[in-house]
């Protein structure tokens, strides 16, 4: 199995969201905090959607719960 790693600074990514009923997955880098969506194919593998910053209210939101 492959680690998957930042598209901007290359450092390793940590699950940060995972929905098996929707075939997403968001994961987060330790070191930039850049958002990677992942989305499972008809194959059942995982494969990047796009690359984003997170927003100021995500961030608060998830740390509170």
């Amino acid at each position: 199995m492959t680690s998957e790693k930042c598209v901007e600074c290359g450092s390793f990514l940590k699950v940060y969201d995972i929905n098996f009923q929707t075939g997403r997955k968001v994961m987060r880098c330790e070191q930039c905090g850049l958002l990677h969506i992942y989305k499972k194919d008809i194959l059942g593998r995982w494969r990047i959607v796009r690359a984003t910053r997170p927003m100021p209210h995500e961030q608060k939101q998830k740390e509170e719960s």
